[in-house]
């Protein structure tokens, strides 16, 4: 199959010269390891997010895998996991001893149903795994409200949704942890890269350990508890089984340009999200369309679009044929995922995830596409179903 030559890219890393100047300052030092811009980097996402701990690690999926392993779940609890999820963290549920559990979402947002998640629990469930899909945000009371009743641990995997906000209060900070992601598509960029934060020291603590080859990062704090060892082995002291999950010092370098510029890019992304939306929304016989609940304030990631009939093959053909980047939806529906349908629970039913596999597919609002671009895009899909 011959490689298509895409012109509006689905992501890309919006560099200029404020962000060369920071890796180049970097790059003039003897040690490219995580260091004291690593540290800044850390402490200004805590103030933007407003939370205690940051923990800046090479990805998202690190993140979260950092965050459920730190959470030292019992084995064999059972997690509720949204049908429409990226698979690393469910994966990261499976090899920690953890049973995911799927639940529906709603077709306009891929937020978990609330309902089904009742009908989902059992004596079980210990946890609940919220995702933010596109950085669309859901019935998240309705959610928050059964993981109160139930006593559940909230995590929030957050890598699409970085900058929005609901009832004015910061996304990925409702629960006991939460992660974004810094990969070149995602809301802002260091090259790779992603965030867990939590107010938990305790989480944060031992999320810095495993990402630090399991080195302890708080011997003062538990020094009775580990035994004896010489003063001027402390460093090397390992109470984790831990790996590298660090990232570099020009990333954070990076990093903090980008923090700088979210509130630009956030804005950029609604402005490419609008121009979408008003171009599709008189078409919504041929689609369904992303709608957020009104409490959210989001940072779109994408945007996503269902086909509700029209065959959705012929509208790749075009996007592909103009140039335009697509992506599936996340995994679609994580439970028919070859690698996961024997791993996870269903004890409902998840036609509406079923059906992103089939009439689904988003397209880039990243800010480096113009409002010319993003016309461009909508006028590609509308004259491939009116064909």
């Amino acid at each position: 199959m011959k490689p298509i030559n895409y012109k509006v890219l689905y992501g890309g890393v919006l560099f200029g010269n404020a962000e060369r100047k920071a890796i180049d300052e970097v790059l003039d030092k003897n040690w490219w390891g995580l260091s004291k811009e690593g540290k800044k980097f850390e402490k200004e996402l805590t103030e933007v997010q407003g939370v205690k701990r940051a923990v800046f690690v090479n990805s998202g999926s690190s993140a979260l895998d950092i965050g459920i392993r730190a959470l030292n779940l019992p084995k064999g609890s059972e997690v509720i996991v949204p049908a429409c999820e990226f698979p690393t963290p469910v994966a990261s549920l499976i090899r920690e001893g953890l049973v995911p559990v799927v639940v529906d979402i709603d077709p306009k947002n891929y937020f978990m149903l609330p309902d089904l998640i009742l009908k989902s629990i059992s004596n079980k469930t210990k946890a609940i795994l919220i995702v933010y899909a596109a950085g669309i945000v859901g019935d998240l009371d309705g959610v928050l409200k059964i993981a109160k009743k139930y006593k559940l641990k909230v995590i929030e995997d957050n890598c699409d949704g970085f900058g929005g906000t609901w009832k004015e209060k910061m996304l990925g900070t409702f629960g006991e942890f939460s992660a974004i992601s810094t990969h070149p598509a995602h809301i802002i960029s260091t090259g790779g890269g992603g965030v867990l934060f939590t107010n938990n020291d305790q989480l944060a603590d031992r999320a810095i350990a495993i990402r630090d080859w399991g080195r302890i990062n708080d011997f003062e704090n538990r020094k009775k508890s580990l035994g004896k060892f010489p003063s001027d082995c402390r460093r090397y002291i390992y109470s984790e089984l831990g790996s590298n999950y660090q990232p570099l010092e020009l990333q954070a370098a990076m990093g903090r340009v980008q923090l700088g510029r979210l509130k630009e890019f956030k804005q950029a992304r609604q402005r490419n999200f609008n121009i979408l939306w008003e171009k599709l929304t008189p078409y919504q016989d041929i689609f369904i369309l992303p709608k957020a609940n009104e409490a959210a304030d989001c940072c779109w990631y994408t945007f996503p679009i269902t086909l509700k009939t029209f065959p959705r093959r012929k509208v790749l053909n075009a996007l592909d044929n103009a140039g335009i980047e697509w992506r599936p939806i996340l995994s679609s529906n994580i439970a028919n995922q070859p690698a996961f349908k024997n791993h996870v629970i269903r004890r409902v039913k998840t036609p509406n995830a079923d059906k992103l596999m089939t009439d689904s597919f988003w397209v880039s609002v990243h800010p480096r596409h113009s409002s010319k671009v993003m016309k461009f895009v909508a006028d590609t899909i509308l004259k491939a179903v009116s064909t």
